[in-house]
């Protein structure tokens, strides 16, 4: 897991710093059946800041799974333990609707209301 994981940060960052334009892998050629990657920077103002992976159940509500996180200049390959911190930059993984799920879900802030 964290190999696939390392394979897809590489080649995310590689895709971000090459002109559009360029011709190279992408992520799903070279890890076809995965579904989609993204990454999204978390917004300091989440309710999930300071919560675990765990907690969240990102995978149990969306079917996306976090697989990486760029924090401060590092990559964290986390486990469900691993607290989200303002800052982050997470790498989302799943179908095309998975992953659009877990975006909408991170982005609720702390002032935005839940139904009881």
């Amino acid at each position: 897991m964290r190999a696939g994981a390392q394979v897809i940060v590489e080649a995310l960052a590689t895709q971000s710093q090459r002109p559009t334009t360029s011709p190279g892998m992408d992520v799903n050629t070279l890890l076809p059946g995965l579904g989609v990657t993204a990454t999204m920077d978390l917004d300091p103002h989440s309710r999930y800041v300071g919560r675990t992976l765990k907690q969240i159940d990102l995978r149990g509500l969306t079917g996306a799974s976090v697989i990486a996180i760029e924090r401060a200049g590092a990559m964290v390959h986390p486990t469900g333990d691993e607290a989200l911190l303002e800052g982050d930059t997470l790498v989302l993984i799943g179908s095309r609707d998975a992953v659009a799920a877990a975006q909408e879900l991170l982005r609720t802030t702390t002032t935005a209301t839940t139904a009881a």
